[in-house]
């Protein structure tokens, strides 16, 4: 089922929340920077496929740093946290590095409550590749 299809609807995949962050991606405008499934901008990262993307392979592309939750205090951080936090705070979690020449984000603090932080990160985390999802996961 593709769940970004405007076809699909809370009758036939029942999780509202989903619906709030696809709302969200409207509302606040994402679509200008990001492209989702072929439809938006390219000044920010390509979110087609985000969620089929592997802890470790977001890991290698994304700074843990300055993730403020790492799992209650456990040491451990997750791509959803990240994600979330980001929502939240974009140039807190991206305030780049002028010493390795790491320009911050340019995605705006959109002054997100924790609500809709949430709702946009299941969302994207939604966005799956069908392609990656087919790969079986034993053989």
């Amino acid at each position: 089922m593709d769940l970004h299809n405007a076809s699909v609807t809370e009758k036939n995949f029942p999780v509202p929340v989903f619906f709030e962050g696809r709302a969200l991606t409207f509302q606040f405008g994402c679509r200008g920077c990001h492209k989702i499934n072929g439809e938006g901008g390219t000044i920010g990262p390509e979110l087609t496929g985000l969620g089929s993307k592997t802890e470790l392979e977001f890991l290698l592309i994304h700074d843990f740093q300055h993730v403020k939750n790492l799992q209650h205090a456990k040491g451990i951080s997750t791509m959803a946290q990240w994600i979330y936090e980001h929502f939240l705070d974009p140039n807190a979690i991206v305030p780049g590095d002028p010493a390795l020449k790491i320009p911050p984000t340019l995605m705006p603090n959109f002054g997100m409550s924790t609500d809709q932080a949430k709702a946009l990160t299941i969302y994207v985390l939604g966005l799956r590749n069908p392609v990656v999802d087919a790969v079986p996961h034993e053989y």
